[in-house]
């Protein structure tokens, strides 16, 4: 499994999101940290950085 680490505008905007967005946000960080490379929604940047929708993720094997 991998870790996710949120920057810190992505944590902010992820503890004001409303429940339904957090709950599809949870489902897609599941995801990512079984398998980041598998996602629909995934643009390798460069290393392990990811992008997903408005938010960065770095993932540490």
């Amino acid at each position: 499994m991998y870790d996710l680490i949120l920057t810190r505008k992505a944590q902010r905007f992820y503890q004001q999101a409303d429940q339904s967005l957090a709950s599809r946000l949870n489902r897609c960080f599941d995801q990512l940290s079984k398998n980041p490379y598998q996602h629909p929604n995934i643009k390798p940047l460069k290393y392990y950085t990811l992008i997903l929708h408005k938010f960065k993720a770095i993932c540490i094997s």
